[in-house]
């Protein structure tokens, strides 16, 4: 069975390969425009942008009604293609009616709601212009789960590759032609989701019927729905704090922790091609009999990879915040240890899940999400006004923690999957430790603070090394990709 096990992460890590480009660019996109804006807007303009975009996806989460995940699991019990067309028609179609309902009756609101994320009551028009980019939104990521259910990677990489490029192009064209404001890039970002939604259109053309399914709507609203709170929740974990920060301490305050997570989001854009690979390929495997060591070992080998990966960005946090944000965001660089490894917690959930996910129990997934979030906010409440950024962070790192662990300990008696800790502990520790040293210290000399960071990331190189040679994982990879392709992906 081992062996088995192994032929389905060679494929896994294929695919994963497979959705790298597009991936890169969906993620991207906001770390790539982190110079510009942070040089063009003032931090007070750049953290009013973030809030109200990260509440714009958080929004879309709603309208997304939990379907995103009910088409997957769905996808594979249908008996036919024509069915799987019609089980994507009745999604998307449910989904743009909703939204569209819904963001109407909340434009009135956007007075209360721009005090609400922002602590500004006159940054209504700001709110207005963010919801009205939430249906395109979930159309958007709709759009995506389509091609990646069919497992049409070019198509994915071309759409995602299109995402960057149009949103970085419209924004720089709008903050050369109009002042640069919050309000000029959400604007430009509103339009460039037009157009988008129209390429998307095109791109899954024949992967969609024009036949609305009431049973099929019935069917994954039933599903979709309980995950609404999860998926809010989810998302809300890494902006709670800066929510709590804005209030409290300022929106200056706010843009330097968004600095610090745009920093720490290069985890997720590392391991974004595993978590667009992963969901499909999971439940497309989920009646083999290996699966649950299958799924084990890929929490192993992703807390493994991805703590090395959080703390190297830990480490060089400081000098990445100076060349990319300017010395005026230098405060963010304790914070990426925390926001860094809360990220690696957050992927990993993705996996923790998968025995709730395929027993069809929303509600444990639900529970342990609302539950995390809950942890946040009072750790967030507490901690800021006594330690500032840092108890916020911290916050959202133990949010997320209890998130990706929480599953487990409730699914393991319904999908009994082999999780432990066993093989990553010792390694995460170890992780851990290089990267607080990384990020909380600084010497004055440049030339010594440099020798400590190659120092230190000498360290963890090694430490990885010395797990790798003892692990199969390396066996694994070499042996993957000179293999054929697996056919017949549907069963």
């Amino acid at each position: 069975m081992a062996d088995v096990s192994r032929g389905g992460i060679r494929r896994l890590l294929r695919d994963a390969l497979g959705y790298g480009a597009g991936n890169i660019a969906l993620r991207a996109t906001s770390l790539a425009l982190v110079p510009l804006y942070t040089r063009v807007l003032s931090p007070a303009e750049y953290g009013v942008l973030d809030l109200l975009t990260s509440a714009a996806l958080v929004t879309t989460m709603v309208l997304t009604m939990g379907m995103d995940t009910a088409v997957w699991r769905f996808f594979y019990d249908a008996d036919s293609d024509t069915e799987r067309r019609r089980l994507v028609a009745s999604a998307l179609g449910t989904q743009i009616g909703v939204g569209a309902v819904l963001v109407l009756i909340m434009i009135p609101l956007a007075g209360t709601l721009g005090w609400l994320l922002t602590g500004q009551a006159h940054r209504g028009l700001e709110v207005m212009l963010a919801l009205a980019a939430t249906p395109l939104l979930v159309a958007m990521g709709t759009f995506n789960v389509i091609l990646r259910t069919q497992f049409k990677i070019l198509r994915f990489n071309i759409y995602a590759i299109s995402q960057f490029a149009l949103v970085a192009g419209f924004n720089i064209a709008a903050m050369h032609a109009f002042r640069p404001t919050a309000q000029t890039v959400l604007a430009s970002t509103t339009a460039a989701y037009v157009v988008l939604f129209c390429v998307g259109v095109i791109l899954i053309r024949h992967h969609i019927s024009l036949e609305w399914s009431r049973d099929w709507a019935k069917h994954l609203l039933s599903f979709g729905l309980p995950l609404v709170p999860a998926a809010v929740g989810l998302w809300s974990l890494p902006l709670l704090g800066r929510y709590v920060v804005a209030h409290d301490l300022g929106l200056d305050a706010a843009a330097t922790m968004t600095v610090a997570a745009k920093i720490a989001a290069v985890l997720a854009l590392v391991f974004g091609s595993f978590q667009t690979a992963w969901g499909p390929f999971a439940l497309s495997i989920m009646r083999r009999p290996d699966a649950p060591e299958t799924y084990r070992r890929v929490l192993v080998y992703l807390m493994v990879g991805g703590a090395s990966v959080a703390a190297f960005v830990s480490i060089l946090g400081r000098p990445i915040i100076s060349i990319i944000a300017t010395s005026r965001y230098a405060g963010a660089a304790p914070l990426v240890f925390w926001l860094s490894f809360g990220s690696l917690f957050a992927t990993a959930y993705y996996v923790t899940v998968m025995g709730a996910t395929i027993a069809k129990r929303p509600s444990i997934i639900s529970g342990s999400i609302l539950i995390a979030c809950a942890t946040n906010a009072a750790l967030a409440l507490a901690l800021t006004p006594i330690a500032g950024l840092e108890g916020a962070a911290f916050a959202a790192f133990v949010g997320q923690a209890v998130s990706a662990w929480l599953p487990v300990v409730m699914s393991r008696n319904i999908y009994r999957i082999p999780f432990g800790v066993g093989g990553w502990l010792l390694q995460l520790i170890t992780c851990a430790g290089l990267a607080i040293v990384g990020s909380h210290t600084h010497l004055d000399s440049p030339f010594s603070d440099a020798l400590l960071r190659l120092g230190l990331v000498a360290m963890l190189a090694a430490a990885f090394a010395m797990w790798l040679r003892s692990s199969d994982l390396l066996p694994v990879v070499t042996r993957g990709f000179g293999l054929r392709q697996a056919s017949g992906r549907m069963g």
